[in-house]
């Protein structure tokens, strides 16, 4: 297979892939893992060792008996029992004698290139000490592939993911894997707490200009979001998602532009209640999301329903945000410009934090808990800026 270079060909070396190699492997076979990028002399660089421990401590977890070939490309052979696999020069030359393979000469590589004892001890004992810590690649969190563009980054002079300083230190997976899902929803917690201040100095129609903006901004992060998550999930389910990739975002931007319609007529009688319903709903398909996967995944096609879904709840915020600005006396081409560029920027850093950073680094079920929380601080800002005027003393010389 060679390195896992994408999400895709991640698949095949998860937790769970090497189980299904296991059930149906014969007594006494063994699984052969190769191509795997490592280094003839710098395997305890942090970004080689992390990879190679990755892949190393994965199958590991499942084939308790496993021996590396050490060189530019690791080569992992790995058994369900004892005797299998080996490292030992004289039991390799002896099975090659045995089969009676050719060229003769080839059986004195062994210990001369493939297997040199030393080497293979060095390699084995340095990605053992890894494991403990190392992450392990699953169905539910692909982090391999990023390790992988982490080792060529490193490679080629830049620095994805690496500290600042030096090879010591965590990497940005593991830091953001160490401060778990709740702590990195802090950020929006900090915006909360802005719009309460703006609430409480400045008086409800600002408040409500700075909570529907923080909506507008959590929903395109939403948005992205959840659409990666269905991706990630279909591939994990079905096996491949190349082949319909066009057509599960084609329905989610059908459910965009139908969001965008129905609510645009919803606008018009009681937005501010719409709009909070909008923001309950985006929470629940989040928690959703990844069970719902699992009990649609009987059909590809059912399983799309979610795409429609999430675009659905995407598009319906953004009507509703702007009317009830504009109900509390914004400007219309403020509200437009600003909104808009809150929307594509909260796309972007969903895209970009969902597909690189938080499903690698903490997986889709805890990715999918930090987007519903990040929802609940909107709906939250949202419930502070609509609250009744008469409940919260106003600022000296504000409207309320």
């Amino acid at each position: 297979m060679g390195d896992p270079t994408s999400a895709s060909a991640s698949r095949f070396y998860t937790v769970e892939f090497f189980r299904e190699v296991a059930r149906v492997l014969r007594p006494g076979g063994a699984l052969a893992v190769c191509g795997v990028t490592g280094s003839d002399n710098y395997v305890r660089g942090t970004a080689v060792l992390a990879y190679g421990a990755c892949i190393y401590g994965t199958v590991r977890s499942v084939f308790p008996w496993i021996v590396v070939r050490p060189g530019g490309e690791l080569c992992l052979f790995a058994a369900a029992g004892p005797g299998v696999v080996t490292a030992d020069v004289q039991v390799l030359v002896g099975r090659f004698e045995r089969l009676g393979l050719q060229p003769e000469l080839l059986k004195y590589a062994f210990e001369l290139s493939e297997f040199p004892p030393e080497r293979v001890e060095w390699v084995e004992t340095l990605l053992e000490e890894a494991r403990p810590t190392a992450m392990l690649n699953r169905d539910a969190r692909p982090v391999v592939f990023t390790l992988f563009l982490r080792v060529q980054s490193h490679f080629a002079g830049r620095r994805l993911g690496a500290p600042r300083r030096g090879e010591a230190g965590p990497s940005l997976l593991e830091r953001v894997r160490g401060v778990g899902a709740p702590w990195l929803g802090a950020p929006f917690g900090l915006l909360l707490g802005l719009v309460a201040l703006v609430r409480a100095l400045g008086g409800r129609r600002r408040a409500v200009a700075w909570a529907c903006g923080m909506g507008v901004f959590t929903t395109g992060a939403f948005g992205l979001s959840a659409e990666m998550l269905v991706v990630y999930s279909y591939q994990t389910h079905f096996g491949y998602v190349y082949r319909d990739v066009a057509l599960v975002v084609g329905l989610f931007m059908l459910g965009l532009a139908l969001g965008g319609w129905l609510t645009h007529r919803l606008a018009r009688a009681r937005p501010g209640r719409a709009l909070l319903g909008v923001e309950v709903a985006q929470a629940a398909l989040m928690l959703a999301v990844v069970p719902a996967g699992r009990l649609l995944s009987f059909s590809p096609y059912a399983f799309m329903l979610l795409s429609p879904a999430a675009g659905l709840l995407t598009g319906a915020e953004f009507p509703l945000a702007s009317r009830q600005s504009l109900l509390h006396g914004a400007r219309s081409g403020t509200v437009a410009g600003a909104f808009d560029a809150l929307d594509h920027l909260g796309a972007l850093v969903g895209a970009a934090c969902a597909g690189l950073l938080l499903v690698p680094a903490i997986g889709l079920v805890q990715t999918a808990a930090l987007l519903a929380l990040v929802k609940c601080f909107s709906l939250a800002g949202l419930l502070i800026a609509f609250f009744p005027a008469a409940a919260l003393p106003p600022a000296a010389g504000s409207p309320t």
